[in-house]
């Protein structure tokens, strides 16, 4: 749902100034991590087969060391804040 919000709001508005692998990888964990505070995922404890970067990481198929996991990591702990941008851009207003 995330990726799907970020890719209208890219079609509408252009990209931004992330690099689109990490913007997704960070969207991936903070829907997540919103999963997990809903109560829709179990709990876990680090590096647990159940810890959400170890089954990230088994589903790109590469390793937890790898910066996809960290940008992962990265929106899973930035929960409480909003994810990248999804507004459209500031436009100044126009001067009479």
């Amino acid at each position: 749902m995330a990726l799907q919000a970020q890719a209208a709001h890219d079609g509408k508005y252009g990209g931004d100034e992330y690099n689109p692998a990490d913007a997704q990888d960070y969207m991936v964990g903070w829907l997540d991590h919103c999963l997990f505070n809903a109560a829709l995922q179990q709990d876990y404890s680090n590096n647990s087969p159940d810890d959400p970067r170890v089954q990230y990481a088994k589903y790109l198929g590469v390793p937890l060391t790898d910066h996809r996991i960290d940008m992962f990591s990265n929106g899973y702990t930035d929960n409480p804040l909003p994810p990248l941008p999804l507004m459209a851009p500031d436009i100044p207003p126009a001067k009479p």
